[in-house]
């Protein structure tokens, strides 16, 4: 509610100075439609579970999550992973990966596999290349990575082995979509635009061998690849790599991001292009030609690297709706965005950077965390409710959120206290997640096996499982509950079950004669079976008579029942089927095939 309210507040406020926050009201309906660029809380609500598995999040490019992020600077954890930072963060299936730069020590890099909760190494392995300036990209349970002077590389995402690389040189990352993968190559004599198999790495198609230096990331949006070069701007045919248009003079290192049918590309002027023909919409004049746009709630932010301050433009018509106070020096890396907040590092030219946290609706500072270096190129990724981000020269890796807490204990598990052999009884459990995260439960059913893990439910929703037990005996059933962080509960108090032996259901021969069929059902177990559904269903041949139905109150210990037709009229071969099911869950089917005479029925006493 109090992010609706300032929402509100500063709406009236803009529009008061007389800015537009989203264009005309018909605007405001196109960017309800499209998340991606307006992300209004209604349209796609705030969760804790979102990853960012790619550079800018997603393949528009856009930067925005909608995972919840940390409203103060808590360092939840921080690692060191080499002599300088400039990769970007990724997140995916609570994984982190990021490289460290370690030239000065063996003339390579490192890419790392962290624990996104506690900082600590999944695995980690070497990188042969001098710089990695670009974002792991993560996808088909694979991570690759662009190396700044030697080769595309494809590693194993569960344990870091390489599976194939390719030679080329960059400064971006690579994108996936489904089996493709698509960069820019920067370097030497394979500088242009590539299309690869995502699973071997044999080319697909490439475009523009001379293009001065394709340093930026694509965004792949409806079939198109929407990337610069460094001078022009280009959207290519995703599956071929045909031109469809091009726009010179608008693109550098920052890279595009796509919304709403419209790019926004950035060389000294932030630009807003028409995505279909690449006409010019609008622009808004800079001085920074490092970072790239981020969209959400219906603002395009913008970083200028000369002033140190932060933009946030109306997306439909570039109108101004805030400007932040000077951050820094200047800011070179690309913004965050999640949960009304935006994250981005700024230098001050005195041997420090800081790291700022910024109210998305109005620009004003929420926190900030001070570096011990200059500042950090590398761009903040938000995901699991946390935001982490590379510090550049001090080699560390951060973590900014608070510990995620366990469940609370489960209740109690609720069920019967006696029970009988082979027959499912339900058993049902709460708890709540102190940061309302979803659940899951785990049943222990005392006799060496359990549920596994069920859910998720919501926090504070009753799980439930079933689970028979095939001995008599005295069992303890206990439920433990961890969040979708796999963070874990204790063990919630025991609930015993007595199980005995039940009643054993037996259906004897069925038996025909004049107008009826008939069995006997006998209880051969060691308890009364209470309320005996039993039934007889003639298949073929009757056309009375061919269902009956009834119930046995109790059928104790060694008695037996005779059950009976009602009257059976007919002509034909037949099978007749008896069931019988007691209120404990025992049961018991018997079939014999016969043949009807009219009004007698001949049934095979084999069967």
């Amino acid at each position: 509610m109090k992010k609706i309210i300032g929402f509100i507040v500063c709406t009236l406020l803009i529009t008061a100075t007389g800015f537009s926050v989203v264009g005309s009201d018909e605007n405001r309906d196109r960017l309800n439609e499209d998340y991606i660029c307006y992300n209004s809380e209604g349209s796609k609500p705030l969760n804790r579970v979102d990853d960012w598995p790619m550079f800018r999040h997603d393949l528009n490019n856009t930067g925005y999550s909608p995972s919840l992020a940390p409203d103060d600077n808590t360092v939840l954890w921080s690692k060191y992973i080499g002599d300088w930072v400039d990769s970007n963060p990724t997140l995916k299936d609570e994984r982190l990966y990021i490289v460290g730069d370690n030239y000065w020590q063996q003339g390579g890099a490192d890419l790392w596999c962290l624990n996104p909760f506690d900082g600590s190494v999944i695995w980690k392995t070497n990188i042969p290349d001098e710089f990695v300036f670009g974002s792991p990209t993560v996808a088909n349970d694979r991570v690759y990575v662009l190396g700044t002077y030697f080769n595309l590389y494809c590693y194993d995402a569960n344990n870091g082995d390489l599976l194939w690389d390719f030679e080329s040189y960059g400064h971006c990352s690579p994108m996936i979509v489904e089996d493709k993968l698509y960069f820019g190559c920067s370097l030497g004599d394979k500088q242009g635009f590539y299309c690869l198999n995502a699973t071997t790495g044999e080319q697909i198609w490439v475009h523009d061998t001379t293009t001065p230096y394709a340093a930026c990331t694509p965004a792949i949006v409806d079939g198109k690849v929407f990337i610069g070069n460094g001078w022009y701007f280009y959207c290519l045919d995703a599956e071929t790599g045909a031109e469809i248009w091009n726009s010179p003079d608008k693109s550098d290192w920052g890279s595009a991001a796509v919304s709403n049918n419209r790019v926004y590309t950035n060389r000294y002027t932030l630009y807003c292009l028409d995505a279909e023909d690449g006409d010019e919409l609008w622009t808004y004049p800079l001085s920074d030609y490092h970072c790239s746009p981020a969209i959400a709630y219906g603002y395009v932010y913008i970083p200028d690297d000369d002033d140190g301050s932060v933009y946030a433009l109306d997306v439909f018509t570039g109108d101004v709706i805030w400007q932040s106070s000077t951050l820094g020096t200047g800011i070179s890396n690309d913004p965050a965005v999640a949960d009304g907040k935006l994250y981005t590092c700024s230098n001050n030219g005195s041997g420090s950077g800081k790291f700022n946290c910024l109210d998305a609706y109005t620009g004003d500072i929420i926190w900030q965390f001070d570096f011990t270096t200059t500042g950090s190129y590398s761009s903040p990724a938000v995901a699991y409710g946390n935001v982490y981000v590379g510090s550049g020269e001090d080699g560390y890796i951060y973590a900014f959120g608070t510990p995620n807490e366990p469940p609370e204990i489960p209740s109690k598990p609720d069920g019967p206290s006696e029970g009988i052999i082979g027959v499912e009884y339900t058993f049902s459990t709460n708890t709540t997640d102190p940061e309302g995260d979803d659940i899951y439960y785990l049943f222990d059913w005392g006799d060496g096996e359990d549920s596994g893990w069920i859910g998720p439910y919501n926090s504070g929703e009753m799980g439930s499982a079933l689970h028979a037990w095939d001995a008599e005996g005295d069992y303890d059933v206990t439920v433990q509950a961890k969040d979708v962080y796999n963070v874990e509960s204790n063990w919630s108090d025991p609930h015993t079950i007595t199980i005995i032996e039940g009643p054993v259901l037996d259906i004897q021969i069925i038996k025909g004669g004049l107008f009826k069929v008939s069995a006997k059902i006998k209880n051969i177990g060691d308890v009364d079976a209470i309320d005996v559904n039993w039934s007889i269903r003639l298949d073929g041949g009757a056309f009375i008579g061919k269902e009956t139905q009834d119930t046995i109150t109790n059928l104790a210990i060694d008695s037996e029942e005779t059950i009976t037709s009602k009257l059976i009229l007919g002509l034909g071969a037949t099978t007749v089927t008896a069931t019988v099911e007691s209120a404990e869950g025992v049961s018991d089917t018997r079939e014999q095939g016969g043949f009807i005479f009219l009004f007698f029925i001949k049934v095979n006493p084999g069967g």
